[in-house]
């Protein structure tokens, strides 16, 4: 399956699911500073020959922001994405606070560099990982709703889903939901522009 684009040509859709996956380990998951706007975003961009990757976002605890991918400037997907970072009562201390923030983010950046190439969208698809802190246990988990085409043709055109991280300070103690994020997006080109 390739897009056929009457201004930009042509694109084969593994290139860019690939290409989308390149964009996300490049961006916040790699740690690196987000250049920051005039109007309070944060930004960050990854280019490869014609594609550009786009991640644009706003807000700290609480959170939105817009990946998007152009080619030959011309916007071909995008994804929004909304998500908040709460913490449970024994890590209200500021001290605390900011340790468990660190090993939240660490987690989901090691999640989002294992983005998978099928479903190029946030971190592993319907898994649940797992990982010990000095505090206690975080467990991730992405659940993607794709359109119907996508298991036929691959082509990602439309999708929503769900990450959230959990966590249990013990064994004696239910877990409870530290970070949740929805997301949803689409391929910005009209079917014409598909071909087989």
């Amino acid at each position: 399956m390739k897009i056929v684009h009457p201004k930009a040509g042509h694109l084969d859709f593994e290139e860019l699911r690939t290409f989308i996956c390149q964009g996300k380990k490049n961006g916040w998951a790699s740690g690196a500073h987000p250049v920051n706007l005039s109007n309070g975003n944060k930004n960050y961009t990854f280019r490869m020959g014609d594609l550009l990757y786009t991640d644009n976002y706003i807000g700290e605890q609480g959170f939105m922001g817009m990946e998007l991918v152009k080619f030959k400037g011309v916007p071909i997907w995008g994804m929004h994405y909304s998500g908040i970072l709460t913490f449970p009562d024994s890590q209200k201390s500021e001290l605390n606070r900011l340790y468990f923030e660190g090993q939240v983010n660490s987690f989901l950046a090691e999640m989002l560099r294992k983005v998978p190439n099928n479903l190029p969208f946030r971190g592993p698809v319907g898994v649940e990982v797992k990982r010990q802190t000095a505090v206690g246990e975080l467990a991730y988990e992405n659940v993607a709703i794709v359109c119907p085409e996508i298991q036929m043709d691959g082509t990602i055109r439309k999708f929503i889903g769900r990450e959230h991280i959990s966590f249990r300070p013990s064994e004696q103690v239910k877990a409870s939901e530290v970070f949740e994020l929805d997301y949803h997006g689409r391929l910005l080109i009209s079917d014409a522009c598909i071909q087989r």
